[in-house]
């Protein structure tokens, strides 16, 4: 599944209809990251060489701005053969992503339906990216649309907007704005880095705000805590024009991924004992 903002959840659309959905959130588990890290190196190196190759021409001053121009922004051609392997090496790792959620999707409602006696409607399975590259035709042409922190929206797309950990996600129906690039968010957003989110957000503060949703509120996941995102009932009202709610969910079981350091482990284990402790009092 994955670290982060990765999870599994059970949701419940408490409208008359009272459907319970199977959200899930994961990519191509780094696969996709250490690609796109590949191929960023080597844009870099080409156009170090394009620059290099120009600079005779250029003054010293000039060819140092003109290099820090595309610092952190590299490109390379797309008819070369390292552009032509980057668009097929891309395009698998969406591939694998989209199979890595279907398995997991599986395994997911196959124990709910064997806990709840209820079968899946898998043709209602809803599945879309977010941080990615896909080509498009746009108006008379064809373009390679890159959607950081977006999402499709095509005009009648069905598309998943999640919230934080404790707060409701939504399922969506675009409205293929073409000014947005047929596009949509896909999450409310940060309003704190992790970092931060872990030094002013008390445990017990992120314990509360989880109240009534079926989690683990390690301190491990606490750079989660819905006080670390926008409201995303206010992110779905202002691109009203770009994607319309279809179904309003509410978090009801939340799994999150996530790595635990020694210390830690070690603060886990005396809160279980403590909890063990206060046990034991009570019962005396």
């Amino acid at each position: 599944m994955g670290g982060g903002n990765h999870f599994l959840e059970v949701v419940y659309d408490d409208t008359p209809a009272q459907q319970v959905w199977c959200l899930l959130h994961s990519g191509s588990r780094h696969v996709g990251n250490t690609t796109a890290l590949h191929y960023d190196r080597l844009a870099r190196t080409w156009l170090m060489e394009q620059q290099q190759q120009s600079s005779s021409s250029l003054s010293h001053s000039e060819t140092t701005t003109s290099i820090r121009q595309f610092h952190g922004i590299h490109y390379m051609p797309m008819d070369s053969q390292a552009g032509q392997d980057y668009l097929t090496d891309m395009e698998w790792c969406q591939k694998y992503a989209h199979a890595n959620r279907q398995a997991m999707q599986t395994i997911m409602l196959q124990i709910m339906e064997k806990v709840t006696g209820k079968q899946a409607e898998w043709d209602r399975a809803v599945n879309i990216h977010h941080n990615y590259c896909q080509c498009e035709t746009c108006g008379n042409q064809k373009l390679w649309i890159t959607r950081k922190g977006a999402t499709s929206a095509q005009k009648d797309e069905w598309g998943i907007i999640p919230g934080s950990m404790g707060s409701y996600s939504y399922i969506t129906r675009g409205k293929g704005q073409a000014l947005s690039w047929n596009s949509s968010s896909h999450g409310a957003g940060r309003t704190m880095s992790r970092t931060r989110a872990k030094q002013s957000i008390s445990q017990n503060a992120f314990e509360r705000s989880m109240d009534g949703v079926v989690c683990d509120t390690h301190e491990a996941v606490r750079d989660e805590a819905p006080q670390a995102y926008k409201d995303l009932d206010m992110v779905m009202t202002q691109q009203a024009s770009l994607t319309e709610i279809v179904y309003k969910l509410k978090p009801l079981i939340n799994v999150k991924g996530f790595e635990t350091t020694k210390s830690q482990r070690k603060n886990g284990s005396k809160n279980k004992q403590k909890s063990k402790d206060k046990k034991k009092r009570g019962r005396k």
